[in-house]
C-alpha cells in the first residue's frame, strides 16, 4: 500500500562543482566548457520498496509494523494482506559525473557561416541509498533502467552513461536563412536486475532460463536525426519549420514488469525516446 505522509520535511543537498573553461587564441571561434559535478541528497523522499521492508524487519527489526498479514498468515492471497510503503524520508542519493560543451564556428566564405555545438553528460555514479541509516541498501544505477532504477528514489527515467545532442547550424547567404542538423545520442542501457550488484540482482531470474525476457536484458544505443530550418521574414518576425526523429524510429519496447508505472507509459520511456515516432512542427515568432 502506497501513498503520502503529512509529516514529510524537506530534502536537503550538498552540491560540489568545478569547471574548466578554454577559448584559445589560436583557434578562433572555439569554446570548450568542461564542468564536473559531485551532489548528495539527504533526506530523500521516497518510497522503500516492500522487499526491503521484509528484508529489514527479518534482518534488523527494522519496519516490522508496516507489514499487516492476513488471517492465513500472508501477504498476497488476499487484500487483507499488505505492507505499507508510504513516501517518507528515509533515502539518500549521490551522483557524479561531468558535463561537456563545446563550441566551434568558421566563415565559409560567400556561402556564410557554420556554428556547432556538442553538449553532453557523463554520469560516473548514481548510486541510491533508500535507507540512508543502512549503507548495505545502496546501489549504483549509472547505466541501468528497471523495476528500481527506474523509480522510488532513483528517477523516472534509464540514467544513461552518456547522453548528447551535437547540433551543427548551416547560417546561409539567402535573407536570414538557417539550416539546422540535430544528432541526439543516448548510450545503451541494461536491465538492472541483470546487475552484479547484490542489491539489484535477480538469481536465479535471468534471461537463460527464461526468468527474464531477452527483448528487455538490454537497451541498444538510440541515435535521432533532427531537421530544422529558420528563415526571417521580416525585422521581428522570424518562421520556422522542422522534422524531429527524421528516421521515423520506434522506441525501445520494455515489458510492463520491467518498466515502472511512475516511469513508463506505453511499453517505453517517453520522456527520453521519440514515443511518437516522426514529429513535423512548424512556428511563426513575432516580437512586439
Amino acid at each position: 500500500m502506497v501513498g503520502g505522509n503529512p509529516a514529510l520535511q524537506p530534502e536537503t543537498a550538498i552540491t560540489k562543482s568545478f569547471g574548466i573553461g578554454w577559448t584559445p587564441s589560436y583557434v578562433p571561434n572555439l569554446r570548450v566548457q568542461i564542468d564536473y559535478f559531485d551532489i548528495a541528497i539527504e533526506n530523500v523522499i521516497t518510497t522503500i520498496g516492500a522487499d526491503t521492508i521484509l528484508q529489514q524487519c527479518i534482518n534488523s527489526g527494522n519496519f516490522c509494523g508496516d507489514i499487516h498479514r492476513d488471517a492465513n498468515n500472508s501477504l498476497w492471497l488476499s487484500n487483507n494482506g499488505y505492507v505499507v510503503d508510504s513516501l517518507a524520508n528515509v533515502g539518500k542519493l549521490e551522483t557524479r559525473g561531468v558535463d561537456i560543451d563545446v563550441s566551434y564556428g568558421f566563415d565559409v566564405g560567400q556561402f556564410g557561416k557554420i556554428r556547432t555545438n556538442l553538449v553532453g553528460t557523463y554520469v560516473d555514479e548514481y548510486i541510491v541509498t533508500p535507507i540512508s541509516s543502512d549503507p548495505s541498501t545502496k546501489f549504483n544505477c549509472a547505466g541501468l533502467y528497471g523495476d528500481t532504477c527506474s523509480s522510488g528514489a532513483s528517477t523516472a527515467n534509464p540514467i544513461f552513461r552518456w547522453r548528447h545532442t551535437l547540433r551543427t547550424t548551416w547560417s546561409t547567404p539567402w535573407q536570414g536563412l538557417d539550416l539546422t542538423a540535430s544528432w541526439r545520442y543516448f548510450s545503451a542501457m541494461k536491465l538492472d536486475s541483470l546487475s552484479p550488484q547484490a542489491n539489484l540482482s535477480a538469481f536465479p531470474a535471468t534471461v537463460a532460463n527464461g526468468g527474464i525476457s531477452s527483448t528487455d536484458a538490454a537497451i541498444k544505443a538510440y541515435n535521432y536525426l533532427d531537421l530544422s530550418a529558420a528563415v526571417k521574414l521580416m525585422d521581428k518576425m522570424t518562421f520556422r519549420v522542422g522534422v524531429n526523429n527524421v528516421f521515423d524510429k520506434d522506441p525501445p519496447v520494455i515489458g510492463g514488469t520491467n518498466l515502472p508505472g511512475v516511469a513508463g507509459n506505453g511499453n517505453t520511456f517517453p520522456q527520453v525516446y521519440d514515443a511518437l515516432g516522426r514529429f513535423i512542427f512548424g512556428q511563426l515568432t513575432v516580437q512586439f
